[in-house]
């Protein structure tokens, strides 16, 4: 033991060494156990890092509102809190869509109430059948009738143009009034020679005077021009031939009536926002609208039964007249409208579907597009049957009707603006042709000085099944294959 010591002592910086060498290992082996003990904790708080980053960034897709469009891809945080929100949103746009439905239902709705009460959906008896002629009849002339705060209808205040009597007796009384002007005895024939050319002249010029401020006085005491008789030609109205006839009408027959008369309704309601008939200053020289030549539904579409057959297309007649016209209106759209522009989330193929698609534009032919399958309850477009593409389904009703007026060129489209406000209507054509002015004056027409040209419009109405289902007679949809449960 004395020489182990006696050796340390005399080789001290060689003990100093191994004692620093087995400490260096020591401290070497713990500092390796804690950097893997350091490793493992950072490796387990990197994952959650990335956990935690995933769930802020989760990659989320949102399908597109219409089949037009294309998915929108997002990132975001799913947590608890995100889902709510989620939640609420989708539970405000839920309500605002239902909001929309229920605005669209109440415009559908509007003033489309049945010619008699108890005729919808199966009539009282008889006698609701033979007073639906007379009501029919009364509602189409009151139409024409001046404006009335509360009426059940649409009023125009139109009228006709002074009598050939009335201007035949004016100008008669202002030549009587320049004759006795002049001392002339009014109750004997004059004659060329008790006139200078000179005079003659003045007594015309008079004479024009006078029909001027006649005709003038009439324009200015109504809003609109149109023929009152109902039983004459030129009525504006398209009129059943049942509502005349001495036989009673059946039920089907007095529907097709109550249709054409709602959709010629609407017609007149455009007319009456877009001539401002509640306005007594407003008259035919300041309105848009000066003369309602003619209102009615279209052949090939309702003829034969209002909607009976209806696919809700035009008639090969005016397909062509469409394809005829490259001056009308851009196809299915509403003035003020994009094309693509429409109602997500509405009724399934009432939007308004982009121009890309339809038959004839550019890249039609080139693109092959694989049919996609149709969902159920899925409202395809079929622009064979008409320029929007939309035509009836068990959701709604695709009618047409066809309206000419004649009206100032420059403001035309405020009448086609009030058409879509309505109802539900779109104007698919408009055709513009020229007037003899002159000819329309030695008439009794007076427009003013606005230039004045023929429109015929083209419009397309939809009516929603709904409502409609619980009014229609169980005749009309048998013939139509309709199920008595449909409606809400």
């Amino acid at each position: 033991m004395k020489n182990v010591m006696t050796w340390l002592k005399s080789n001290i910086v060689v003990v100093a060494s191994v004692v620093v060498m087995i400490a260096s290992l020591v401290g070497l082996y713990m500092v390796a156990s804690r950097k893997r003990a350091f490793n493992d904790l950072l490796s387990q708080r990197i994952a959650k890092v990335n956990e935690i980053d995933g769930l802020r960034n989760t990659a989320v897709t949102i399908d597109p509102a219409s089949e037009e469009g294309q998915p929108v891809r997002l990132s975001m945080t799913i947590n608890e809190p995100t889902i709510e929100k989620r939640k609420l949103a989708n539970e405000k746009i839920e309500a605002s869509a239902a909001r929309v439905i229920d605005l669209i239902h109440d415009i559908n709705r509007r003033g489309h109430v049945p010619m008699t009460k108890g005729l919808f959906p199966k009539p009282a008896d008889s006698g609701a059948l033979h007073l639906s002629k007379v009501e029919y009849r009364r509602l189409l002339r009151e139409m024409l009738q001046p404006f009335e705060p509360g009426a059940s209808g649409p009023r125009l205040d139109a009228g006709e143009p002074p009598a050939k009597e009335v201007i035949d007796r004016t100008l008669e009384e202002a030549e009587k009034g320049f004759l006795a002007g002049m001392g002339i005895d009014v109750t004997k024939k004059v004659s060329d020679k008790d006139l200078s050319s000179k005079e003659f002249e003045q007594l015309l010029q008079r004479k024009r005077e006078r029909l001027v401020r006649l005709l003038r006085n009439r324009a200015e005491s109504i809003h609109v021009y149109a023929k009152s008789n109902i039983d004459l030609k030129g009525f504006p109205f398209e009129v059943g031939a049942w509502s005349a006839a001495a036989a009673i009408p059946d039920i089907k027959t007095v529907w097709e009536g109550q249709m054409e008369l709602w959709i010629q309704q609407d017609l007149a309601r455009a007319i009456a926002m877009t001539n401002r008939v509640r306005d007594p200053a407003s008259n035919v020289i300041t309105a848009p609208v000066k003369e309602i030549l003619g209102a009615k539904v279209i052949d090939g579409i309702l003829r034969g039964w209002v909607g009976f057959n209806s696919e809700g297309g035009l008639s090969s007649k005016y397909k062509l007249k469409q394809q005829q016209n490259p001056f009308g209106m851009f196809p299915g759209m509403m003035p003020g409208m994009m094309p693509g522009m429409g109602y997500p989330g509405m009724y399934p193929g009432m939007g308004y579907p982009g121009m890309e698609g339809m038959p004839g534009m550019p890249g039609t032919q080139a693109k092959k597009k694989k049919k996609k399958k149709v969902k159920k309850g899925e409202v395809k477009p079929d622009f064979k049957l008409s320029t929007t593409g939309r035509n009836s389904n068990d959701y709604y009703d695709v009618h047409h009707a066809e309206l000419k007026v004649l009206v100032d060129s420059a403001r035309l489209p405020e009448l086609i603006e009030n058409i879509q406000r309505v109802n539900l209507m779109t104007v698919l054509d408009v055709t513009l042709s020229d007037i003899d002015e002159y000819s329309k004056l030695r008439e009794g027409y007076f427009y003013g000085d606005d230039d004045v040209v023929e429109a015929t419009l083209i419009i397309e109405t939809v009516w929603l099944r709904d409502w409609l289902d619980k009014l229609m007679p169980k005749e009309v949809k048998e013939k139509r294959k309709i199920a008595q449960t449909t409606g809400r």
